[in-house]
């Protein structure tokens, strides 16, 4: 999904620790929010999903966009 739009994730943006952490949740408050993996108007090199960015959740942009997803939930 690289490439398309950045996705705009759940996470709050900070620097990250300087520890090797799996799947850093970020700050539980601040005025930014994560962006991730790029778009069609970023260079070729950035478009992966390591890359991120922050935004302000007020900011719209044509090249972000988000994801619905939901939880599988066994009956």
């Amino acid at each position: 999904m690289c490439g398309n739009v950045w996705e705009w994730v759940w996470d709050r943006y900070d620097f990250y620790s300087p520890r090797w952490e799996v799947d850093p949740a970020g700050p539980t408050s601040g005025d930014s929010r994560v962006i991730r993996g790029g778009s069609f108007d970023f260079l070729p090199r950035g478009v992966t999903v390591t890359v991120r960015n922050r935004v302000p959740p007020q900011a719209r942009f044509k090249c972000v966009g988000f994801r619905i997803a939901r939880t599988l939930m066994n009956t």
